[in-house]
């Protein structure tokens, strides 16, 4: 093939491409291309949309001395999905130990705000928490982010608290071993 040839083919080409495409008179000046808005698939955020919540369970913590000490993870709801669980026992539980009579100061672990709280505790040798007893609460409506509960009576307890968000998003049950002397 000559130089000629390919020059020949080559016009050729632009020269469909161009009536492909259609003629850039009517899109504006010839330099400038058309503007095609960019598509966003289906369910794929955009790079200027918020980010997605948190996707951390409702789990608490017990906040002593400005250390937290996270429990464990019970029955728990957060944006639709969750886990339901059993009671926890004091053997497989964080231990917390406190001065009988301490408050314990207890929040989200993602820093959540809380929107209302039940706190029980039931005997260390009681496996099922079958006789809990109750421990403090506020009914929905609070905005904090922290409660307190207490004071810790003399003994080794399970203690199971339940926060609710107060975006209403979901709750969790977070449960210690808790000894108090």
């Amino acid at each position: 093939m000559t130089r000629r040839g390919a020059r020949l083919i080559l016009v050729a080409a632009t020269i469909s491409l161009i009536a492909a495409c259609g003629s850039t008179a009517s899109n504006g000046p010839a330099n400038a291309s058309p503007t095609v808005p960019a598509a966003t698939p289906t369910g794929v955020p955009s790079p200027t949309a918020a980010p997605a919540a948190s996707p951390l369970p409702p789990l608490a913590v017990v906040e002593i001395d400005g250390r937290a000490t996270p429990g464990i993870l019970g029955t728990y709801t957060l944006d639709g999905s969750g886990s339901d669980a059993p009671w926890q026992p004091f053997g497989g539980l964080p231990v917390i130990e406190v001065a009988a009579g301490a408050p314990l100061v207890v929040a989200f672990a993602d820093g959540a705000p809380i929107g209302g709280w039940v706190a029980q505790l039931a005997a260390a040798d009681d496996p099922t928490g079958a006789n809990p007893s109750g421990f403090g609460g506020v009914d929905q409506g609070l905005d904090a982010a922290s409660v307190t509960t207490g004071p810790m009576p003399a003994g080794r307890w399970v203690l199971a608290v339940r926060l609710f968000r107060v975006d209403g998003r979901g709750d969790g049950i977070t449960y210690w071993a808790v000894t108090a002397r």
